[in-house]
């Protein structure tokens, strides 16, 4: 067994408290999951996608209904993160400052950070990129939310893991070329990671650490950068999305004992030849997540847009 198991989910719970969505253990690539596209994460963390709901050949060739409102893209935005922990976690990362001569100062030629635990928490996680992070996507979850409720049926027909795994429908992404993951289990234990410090770039007003292989303990998932049409393929590191988390319903059963969420109720298309009481049933339990942040600043956008 993977030593792995269970560590994308603990992750991505982890990384939830930042409420941008769902979080990667392991980043996947940016041409893989893409704002306006349907799809699942299987039992490792990886995302699986089913369908494009920007390509109406592929919506017609898998017989799904097509979008009935407007995509409007959201302004693309560009962001210097430091590191991005959970809840409890510590670390003793220095300070640096510019020296007279423009040099960077406070960080050794051979320096390492360490990521520890307060007593309180059992579980850590921490997400570090060296280099830009990008966000894109579309300004509204409405045609998402619409739309995935009605093509449930058509995507557990196209794609049976649904019935198993739910799905999403992408809103946003946060996208890194560079990026560094870890998160461990055990409240005793600390990671560490090299570090370098780097001069300001343009555009910055300060030189900033930079993550690398030196000095680094273990545990550290570090995708190996790619390129694709000639530029450094970029790694989703999270995404917002319409969440479709799936439920089987007992022979019988109308609905689940839930109030004070959405949701739809699926037959099995494989039952649709069986007596109604002995039909599979399934139920999609409906949210936005990680919209939130993204909603109210495009909002803003919107009324500086009805102003001008």
């Amino acid at each position: 067994m993977s030593p792995d198991v269970g560590l994308p989910e603990t992750y991505a719970d982890l990384m939830s408290i930042h409420r941008m969505g769902h979080a990667f253990y392991h980043p996947e690539h940016a041409h893989n999951v893409r704002p306006g596209t349907c799809g699942y994460i299987n039992n490792s963390g990886q995302w699986q996608p089913i369908v494009d709901l920007t390509d109406e050949a592929a919506l017609a060739a898998g017989s799904f209904k097509p979008l009935t409102q407007l995509l409007i893209k959201a302004t693309p935005d560009e962001f210097a993160w430091e590191d991005v922990t959970s809840e409890g976690v510590h670390s003793n990362k220095p300070s640096i400052s510019v020296g007279a001569d423009g040099s960077t100062v406070g960080v050794p030629a051979e320096a390492s950070v360490e990521f520890s635990l307060e007593k309180s928490v059992s579980a850590g996680a921490v997400l570090l990129c060296n280099s830009t992070v990008h966000r894109k996507g579309y300004r509204h979850e409405s045609p998402f939310l619409e739309w995935g409720k009605a093509n449930a049926n058509a995507i557990i027909k196209n794609c049976k893991d649904a019935k198993r795994y739910g799905f999403w429908v992408v809103l946003t992404t946060w996208t890194c070329s560079s990026v560094w993951t870890n998160v461990w289990k055990n409240s005793q234990k600390s990671v560490s990671i090299g570090i370098t410090a780097r001069s300001a770039g343009i555009g910055e007003l300060s030189p900033r650490i930079e993550w690398s292989n030196s000095q680094s303990g273990g545990g550290w998932v570090h995708p190996t950068p790619t390129m694709k049409n000639g530029k450094v393929d970029q790694r989703v590191i999270f995404f917002s999305g319409v969440k479709f988390k799936v439920y089987k319903l007992p022979f019988g059963a109308v609905t689940r004992e839930v109030r004070g969420t959405e949701t739809i109720i699926v037959d099995d298309p494989d039952d649709v030849t069986k007596p109604e009481n002995e039909r599979m049933r399934y139920e999609f339990e409906i949210s936005v997540e990680g919209a939130a942040e993204d909603k109210e600043e495009m909002e803003e956008e919107d009324e500086e847009e009805d102003e001008g």
